[in-house]
């Protein structure tokens, strides 16, 4: 038998694994792989003691799945994989539980490789890649602003109202639109503290009061829309505990780098982005990057 502490740790270790393989797989029969390692880590216990060991790392290493769903969940995108229904144990690709088309397919499998693209872009490529993300989800007319304008990157006008169902036109009007400010960080690996959200929050709250000093520095026709003001904070990174509650507090909404790469996959560009050798397809990163240069967007 092993201890509790060995079984956890174990369990840990063949989620991280499942997780982290290259590539992701379609399926993944989550008994076989878990006797597997139980075979491997302990040698020396015999095949009914496997046997009882088995529905326990099970247990463990499936409860770490159902919380990486939830977060996902949480956080609007799509989680690596999930349980089948039937057969129990068998994890499924999310792709292929939910047959997506192709080309997402592929670049979900390829999303680490993606993230590794959007590293490597310049401060203004990877502006420019948000404003795309913003455009594309109904942010327009969009404007990314001159570096050192009071904390803001971008401004913009959401057509909320389009996106209202019928039952709910009665509380948001088809022509209602939002204003939109944001600010784009850079940051691969360090995470968003507090501070800087606070920061930001202070100059959303100098564009809702209209300070001089803020909005001569943004467009006219952005200035002259009277509506409700949303700060949008982009990274590539994450968020601290902390900051995320501030945030919520502040009315800010935060897109982190798994969102950013869930977002760039589903772009209406993203098939220049594929090639293909032979009947095998490739990320194509150089076109990638390349996208989002100054004088191609």
């Amino acid at each position: 038998m092993i201890n509790s502490s060995c079984s956890t740790t174990l369990a840990k270790k063949i989620y991280e694994e499942i997780f982290y393989l290259e590539p992701l797989q379609d399926k993944i029969d989550l008994d076989g792989y878990c006797e597997k390692k139980l075979k491997i880590e302990f040698p020396n216990l015999s095949d009914p003691e496997i046997a009882d060991e088995l529905e326990n790392i099970l247990e463990k290493v499936k409860f770490r799945i159902n919380k990486r769903k939830e977060y996902c969940e949480k956080q609007c995108i799509a989680p690596e994989y999930e349980l089948a229904e039937y057969p129990p144990n068998l994890l499924l690709h999310y792709s292929f539980k939910y047959n997506e088309p192709p080309l997402l397919s592929f670049l979900r499998k390829q999303n680490r490789q993606v993230l590794k693209g959007i590293n490597e872009m310049s401060w203004d490529s990877f502006e420019y890649l948000c404003k795309h993300l913003l455009e594309i989800n109904g942010v327009k007319p969009l404007t990314l602003t001159k570096r050192n304008q009071e904390g803001i990157d971008f401004c913009g006008l959401y057509d909320i109202g389009s996106y209202t169902t019928y039952s709910s036109s009665m509380i948001i009007p088809k022509t209602f639109t939002i204003k939109i400010v944001g600010q784009v960080k850079h940051y691969p690996i360090e995470k968003i503290k507090p501070r800087e959200i606070k920061s930001f929050s202070t100059y959303c709250d100098d564009v809702k009061n209209e300070k001089e000093r803020v909005i001569k520095k943004l467009p006219t026709w952005f200035n002259e829309a009277k509506r409700p003001v949303l700060g949008v904070f982009i990274t590539l990174s994450a968020f601290t505990r902390g900051t995320i509650g501030h945030s919520e507090n502040e009315w800010i909404v935060l897109r982190d780098g798994e969102q950013v790469v869930e977002d760039i996959i589903k772009s209406p560009y993203s098939e220049n982005w594929v090639k293909s050798i032979g009947e095998k397809l490739t990320f194509d990163k150089e076109s990638f990057l390349k996208s989002f240069e100054k004088n191609n967007t």
